[in-house]
């Protein structure tokens, strides 16, 4: 359904007017730092939160907590670029930014890059606004730089806020990260093909990523949604192996299926009934 919670008295800027129609027509979205921004001092009507400028700080830090960051310690994670300043003005915190002692630079030096938390809450590190979540940092960036594991665990936890029944997901804690996973339907054989392929890149030369092994996996554990269907037979394709019913479980329309081997690339089918 789409959200009730948008200012109609509040005129779109150039560029959010799409997606303000795309939201109100039921649609999720994850905006970051200054995407989107509408000026400063001024109310975002995508993320309902006043927008200041750039953060004070150089690097300050999140909180986890039991909503964003639920599986992380409820210490303070570094975030290793500049955010923004945000002042809500309909939106929700779901994240707070905690400040630290100083910036380092001129007269101020702390021996690691970044000064240590003071411990006081600064400006809101994540909000909600109906269907939208804004992140004051660049998140995106700052795992393209420094691959934090802070920030993938705050931004799972997001899209299960704004995704609670997803079509498929991993096991974190039995499914390597480099696993990707596709689920495609197929009407011609009236089942879903989960692909699932694996292939770790090196970084063996100075101007680039290869691939020069095949390493298998064992074991992958992964969550398929299937709805009210019933579940016939499943099979790895590719190896052209029947998958044992002591293998999956059926439960609330979710089939969690452990793969017993992915020899780089394997197709899953779930034939329905």
């Amino acid at each position: 359904m789409a959200s009730s919670v948008w200012p109609a008295r509040i005129s779109p800027v150039s560029g959010s007017a799409k997606l303000l129609d795309y939201v109100h027509g039921g649609g999720k979205v994850v905006g970051t730092y200054m995407s989107m921004d509408n000026g400063c001092d001024e109310t975002n009507p995508l993320y309902g939160n006043r927008m200041l400028g750039d953060s004070y700080w150089d690097r300050d830090f999140i909180m986890p907590n039991d909503e964003v960051g639920a599986r992380l310690p409820k210490e303070e994670f570094v975030m290793y670029e500049r955010g923004a300043r945000v002042r809500t003005a309909g939106s929700r915190v779901l994240l707070d930014s905690v400040e630290p002692y100083f910036n380092r630079e001129g007269r101020y030096f702390c021996s690691h890059l970044h000064a240590p938390s003071a411990g006081r809450v600064g400006f809101p590190a994540a909000t909600r606004y109906g269907d939208v979540v804004y992140f004051s940092h660049p998140l995106f960036r700052i795992y393209k730089d420094f691959a934090p594991s802070w920030v993938k665990a705050i931004f799972a936890d997001v899209l299960d806020l704004l995704m609670p029944r997803q079509l498929v997901r991993k096991d974190d804690g039995h499914t390597v990260s480099g696993l990707e996973v596709q689920l495609r339907r197929s009407g011609s054989r009236n089942s879903l093909m989960l692909h699932c392929l694996y292939y770790p890149c090196k970084k063996s030369a100075a101007n680039l990523y290869t691939i020069d092994e095949k390493v298998p996996l064992s074991d992958q554990r992964v969550r398929v949604y299937a709805g009210d269907a019933e579940i016939e037979s499943v099979r790895a394709i590719r190896q052209g192996e029947v998958i044992s019913e002591r293998d999956y479980t059926v439960a609330d329309g979710y089939v969690d299926l452990n793969i017993p081997k992915i020899d780089g690339y394997e197709i899953i089918e779930l034939s329905l009934k």
